[in-house]
């Protein structure tokens, strides 16, 4: 239970005459302390996961507590949403001891779609209030970024924040990119031999599992197949297409049937995967 302790004096100013001179004077009465017992309004944030993929919504819940057994009147629950990040129309709902109390809310505003505020009428001894309601990912989303959330309870004067919540967007972003080397010319002939490179990068946060690479070349050329499988890298160490022991090729690809080690069953963020190959007519 919370006590708030109130001061108040009385004051009292006059004036008399004296002789010919005007006589003015001010007086102060006693002190008067009231003690006032008020409720003691507690407040939680929580968020239905810790870690979230990319365009998935988030998911808030505001739980707000009576914790003592005198009535709080007027409590007013503010939520403002990190900056990108929108409330999503009609996900809200708001429980009083898990029942639908619409008499006891005064108004929920999210006219903003940035921030919602919910005035609690009357919650009553020992009674807990939730507020449940989703909100879009940040508008500039991206590998590993983390949304803060924070919620305010205010009572009688006095501004409650809850803990902090926090979620990360965790993804993986894949990237391919391919160059030809025609050694210097504009046009080739029979016999020329082109290089191949194909680019794979991982700039997500999260590894990507059992990635497939695949290629397509045209009927005219021939595949020199040992320049594939004696050139793949990653992050520019060259890795033995033959040694499947190291777990992370394995010959499954397959370029004009040809068979290719170009199966990656792990990349890290921040890999990058490079196939090199040569080709001729």
């Amino acid at each position: 239970m919370a006590t708030k302790i109130i001061n108040n004096v009385a004051q009292c100013s006059y004036a008399y005459t004296l002789a010919s001179d005007i006589v003015t004077n001010t007086i102060l009465s006693n002190t008067v302390t009231t003690n006032v017992d008020m409720a003691d309004i507690l407040i939680y944030k929580s968020s239905s996961s810790k870690y979230l993929g990319k365009d998935e919504e988030l998911s808030y819940t505001i739980t707000v507590v009576n914790n003592t057994d005198i009535d709080a009147k007027g409590v007013v629950i503010t939520d403002v949403l990190q900056n990108g990040c929108t409330y999503l129309k009609n996900s809200m709902d708001v429980l009083i001891n898990k029942t639908n109390s619409t008499n006891n809310i005064d108004y929920i505003n999210t006219s903003s779609n940035s921030s919602i505020n919910v005035n609690i009428l009357l919650l009553s001894a020992r009674s807990v209030a939730t507020i449940s309601f989703k909100a879009s990912p940040p508008s500039s989303i991206y590998p590993g970024i983390i949304v803060n959330n924070i919620a305010n309870a205010l009572y009688n004067s006095v501004t409650t924040p809850s803990n902090i919540v926090s979620t990360t967007y965790n993804y993986a972003v894949v990237e391919i990119n391919k160059i030809v080397d025609k050694k210097g010319k504009t046009n080739i002939q029979c016999n020329d031999n082109m290089d191949y490179q194909i680019i794979i990068q991982n700039k997500g946060n999260v590894p990507v599992i059992n990635l497939k690479v695949s290629d397509k070349i045209d009927d005219l050329f021939n595949i020199y197949p040992t320049s594939l499988t004696q050139n793949i890298k990653i992050n520019g160490s060259l890795i033995d297409g033959t040694n499947v022991s190291a777990s992370i090729v394995d010959s499954v690809l397959y370029i004009n049937g040809i068979s290719v080690p170009a199966k990656i069953s792990e990349v890290i963020p921040t890999t990058t995967i490079t196939i090199q190959g040569k080709i001729n007519c």
